[in-house]
C-alpha cells in the first residue's frame, strides 16, 4: 500500500507543509500522486499565491478554483509587468484586460477569511509616455477594502492609474483606511498624497494604532527608468494642495509622519524614502515611536541610502546639510 495512504491526512499535511508552491508549478503533476494528496497539495499550493498578468487570466475566472483556493489562502502576490505587454496605438488592452480580472480577484480575496498578507507590484513603462499601460483605480480600491489583512506591499511605480469613472475613488485614503489593522504597509505610487498616512482631522486625537510597527513610502522612482527623469520622484494627488511641488509633497509626507508615529506603539516606525534633485541621491526621513513610557514622544532621525530596492534599510545618518541639493 503507498504511503500516502497509509499516513493520516494531517500528518501528511505536515510534511506538505515544508514544500513551496514552486515544488508543484514547476510540475504540475505532482498535484496528482493520489485523491487523499491532491486536496491537501493544493493547500500547499495556493497558501502562498503568485499571480502573474498571465496566470491572474486564467485563476480570476475559475469560479471551481477559487472556491477550492479560498480557505487556504494565506498570502496573496500580484505581479504585473506592462513592459511585456505593450498597448497598441490607440488603446490599452493591458489595462483593459486587468480591470475586470483584478475585480474578479478581489472578490475571490475578501472571501478568503486566513488572508494576511497582500503584494501588488505593477511596472508599465514604454519609451512614449501616451503609450504607457494603466491600471483603474475601482479594482485597486477593491483589493484595498480586505479588512483583514495585516500586511501590504503596494508598488504600482511607473504605472498610470486611471481616475476616470472611479467614482470619487482615492486610493490613498483607502489605504489610509487598513491602518487600525496592519501591522506594515509599504508603498509607492505615482501619485501618492498625505491621505495616505491618516486623516488631516486625526492630527493629535486619532485612534491609537499599537499593532502597526512599520509604515514605508517611497517617493522616489528613481531605479525604475534612466529614461524618464520626469517620473523619477512621485507627484501629490490632484487637489492634495502642492500641486506637482516635489518639495512641497516631501514636506507634507514628513510632517504627516510625525503624526502617524505618534499613534503607533512604541518602537513603530514612519519612514519617507525620496531623493535630491538633480543628484537622485536617497534619503529617509524616519519618525519613530519613542520606547520611553511617555506618551506621544517621536524621535525623527534622516538617514542617506545606498540601494533604492532595500526600502527599510539602516543606512547612514545624515543632516539637512548632506540634503542641500533636495
Amino acid at each position: 500500500m503507498p504511503l500516502t495512504q497509509l499516513l493520516p491526512a494531517e500528518l501528511l499535511l505536515s510534511i506538505l507543509s515544508h514544500l513551496s508552491p514552486s515544488f508543484f508549478t514547476s510540475d504540475i503533476r505532482r498535484l496528482t500522486v493520489s485523491k487523499t494528496w491532491h486536496p491537501l497539495a493544493w493547500s500547499v499550493l495556493v497558501r502562498h499565491l503568485h499571480l502573474t498578468h498571465t496566470s491572474l487570466a486564467s485563476f480570476a475566472h475559475n469560479d471551481a478554483a477559487h472556491l477550492r483556493s479560498q480557505p487556504h489562502i494565506a498570502s496573496a502576490t500580484i505581479i504585473l509587468d506592462g513592459t511585456r505587454f505593450p498597448p497598441p496605438p490607440g488603446g490599452s488592452e493591458w489595462s483593459t484586460s486587468l480591470t475586470p480580472n483584478l475585480t474578479a480577484l478581489a472578490g475571490s480575496l475578501h472571501r478568503s477569511r486566513g488572508l494576511r498578507a497582500l503584494t501588488l507590484k505593477a511596472r508599465a513603462l514604454d519609451r512614449e509616455e501616451r503609450s504607457r499601460a494603466s491600471l483603474t483605480a475601482p479594482p485597486l480600491a477593491s483589493l484595498l477594502e480586505i479588512k483583514h489583512l495585516t500586511s501590504l506591499e503596494l508598488d504600482t511605480g511607473t504605472c498610470r492609474v486611471e481616475m476616470a469613472g472611479a467614482g470619487g475613488v482615492h486610493l490613498c485614503a483607502a489605504v489610509a483606511g487598513l491602518l487600525p489593522s496592519l501591522r506594515r504597509l509599504r508603498c509607492r505610487m505615482e501619485r501618492i498624497c498625505e491621505r495616505l498616512l491618516g486623516a488631516e482631522d486625526e492630527a493629535e486625537g486619532g485612534t491609537k494604532l499599537p499593532a502597526l510597527q512599520e509604515v514605508v513610502v517611497n517617493l522616489s522612482l528613481s531605479e525604475l527608468s534612466e529614461e524618464f527623469v520626469s517620473y523619477r520622484h512621485a507627484r501629490g494627488c490632484e487637489g492634495a494642495g502642492h500641486g506637482n511641488s516635489i518639495v512641497g509633497l516631501r514636506e507634507g509626507m514628513e510632517s504627516q509622519a510625525l503624526v502617524l508615529a505618534r499613534r503607533m506603539g512604541k518602537g513603530g516606525k514612519v519612514r519617507v524614502i525620496s531623493h535630491t534633485l538633480p543628484e537622485l541621491d536617497l534619503f529617509a526621513f524616519d519618525a519613530v515611536a519613542g520606547e520611553e513610557e511617555e506618551e506621544g514622544e517621536v524621535e525623527v532621525r534622516r538617514v542617506r541610502l545606498w540601494n533604492n530596492l532595500e526600502w527599510a534599510a539602516d543606512g547612514d545618518e545624515a543632516d539637512e546639510e548632506d540634503m542641500g541639493g533636495r
